[in-house]
């Protein structure tokens, strides 16, 4: 269940259709129904007034922990990335960078990941400044 809660909390109604998302609705309700009619109380609610199954409390928080956890850790590995690939495209030029090979590209940009990874190990976005 924990795994259902877990493609719920990163399946956005942007990146599916709405035949996919009505797929993953379905199946989620009909687990939760099995866990229900299984007497899970722990980890599913039904609510009559909305005659659909809910996850309960407990396990929407423990899974809380796991989703912060990782929008955090995506948060960081995407700001690295994206400032390392504009730093290394201000260096060496679009056209450049896609004449290189992938090892060769990687290569040049390790330097910029190194430099904004350590930065933001000691310091967090204190530094972190927009210019005007």
């Amino acid at each position: 269940m924990e795994l259902i809660v877990l493609g719920n909390c990163i399946t956005y109604e942007e990146w599916v259709s709405k035949r996919e998302l009505k797929k993953y609705e379905e199946l989620t309700q009909f687990l939760l129904k099995y866990a229900v009619e299984n007497k899970l109380k722990n980890i599913a609610i039904y609510d009559k007034e909305d005659d659909k199954y809910y996850f309960s409390s407990a396990i929407e928080k423990k899974i809380a922990k796991y989703v912060n956890e990782f929008e955090d850790k995506l948060f960081w590995l995407e700001l690295i990335s994206r400032l390392a690939d504009r730093d290394c495209i201000e260096k060496y030029g679009e056209s450049e960078l896609k004449k290189m090979s992938f090892d060769e590209w990687v290569e040049k940009r390790k330097p910029f990941l190194k430099k904004y990874l350590e930065e933001f190990w000691k310091r967090g976005i204190k530094n972190l400044r927009i210019k005007e």
